[in-house]
């Protein structure tokens, strides 16, 4: 019997991998995570699985933070079935055992409760995983409740952390939630990916009802890079009020200024001007490059811009 382990850790607590021989890597693997009013979070995890050693595989070891709630395990014919060991492992059983060179494909979905942190008037979620195969073609989708937006930067020991870390590789909507996804060409075994979220409750922050109304209108098609002119509407969406200054500031200089012109039009310290900048460069919408002995900003042509 060969048992394959993949870990799944919530919060920045990282597991060491084992050491044992790997005869098996994933493909097209997907981890969705969609966030509800009340932090739960459901999370369906789907991916391809190759055999590429000389044993059949029969069982798959699926182990989770802390106890599933409302778990479902499915191959492309249907169910699967399953037991739980210990509480929060989770061994599967293949409908047939996997041969050398043959592949299956499986869906993972269940509950989560106590992953999402409260802090001040915001939530947090951080997310670590490690896998312990080769992943070609890897992505991760978190899904932020409905009228809920990305937060404010987080205030630390003096120094700001952007409420979205690494830079995710699309930001869009489907007209009630804001969507992050972050996709990787591969994983190799023991390679940590950890994304950070910070975001806010619209209502607990008193916005204005036109935001959903916003989401509305933009429809689901709508995207962060791909839609020009109505991506103006969603840059603003994710930014910070002091991140939407400088963002207003530099679309009124028909998308390009240069950096010490915002310290002098703002009045913000040259410090705090870089680090909303870096904010915006991660998020996308900016390009900066050195210019004399300062820096040249330029709008991306999503936003408004001409780069």
């Amino acid at each position: 019997m060969k048992k394959i382990g993949f870990i799944f850790i919530l919060f920045v607590l990282l597991l060491p991998v084992n050491a044992h021989a790997i005869s098996y890597k994933f493909s097209n693997y997907s981890m969705n995570l969609e966030i509800s009013q009340t932090s739960m979070i459901n999370e369906t995890v789907s991916f391809t699985m190759q055999n590429i050693g000389e044993s059949p595989i029969a069982l798959v070891e699926y182990f989770i933070a802390s106890k599933p709630i409302s778990l479902g395990i499915y191959d492309s014919k249907g169910p699967l079935n399953y037991t739980i060991e210990n509480g929060n492992t989770v061994v599967i059983s293949l409908r047939e055992p996997l041969k050398n060179g043959t592949s299956d494909s499986i869906k993972i979905n269940f509950e989560l409760s106590g992953f999402v942190a409260d802090f001040k008037e915001d939530k947090i979620l951080s997310f670590s995983y490690i896998p312990e195969a080769n992943i070609t073609a890897f992505s991760l989708i978190v899904k932020l409740p409905p009228r809920s937006t990305l937060a404010s930067e987080i205030e630390k020991s003096g120094e700001s952390l952007s409420a979205v870390y690494p830079s995710p590789t699309k930001i869009y909507t489907n007209g009630k939630r804001i969507i992050l996804e972050w996709q990787r060409d591969e994983l190799k075994i023991g390679e940590s990916f950890r994304v950070f979220v910070m975001y806010s409750n619209l209502n607990k922050r008193n916005y204005s009802p036109l935001w959903v109304l916003f989401g509305l209108l933009i429809g689901t098609a709508l995207t962060y890079f791909v839609i020009k002119g109505k991506n103006k509407n969603i840059a603003r969406m994710v930014l910070s009020g002091d991140e939407e200054k400088i963002y207003e500031l530099i679309l009124a200089s028909d998308g390009e200024i240069l950096q010490e012109e915002i310290v002098k039009t703002t009045g913000f310290s040259k410090a705090k001007v870089s680090k909303l900048i870096r904010n915006l460069e991660i998020k996308k919408i900016i390009k900066k490059e050195p210019y004399r002995k300062t820096n040249r900003l330029m709008l991306k042509k999503e936003f408004g811009g001409r780069f």
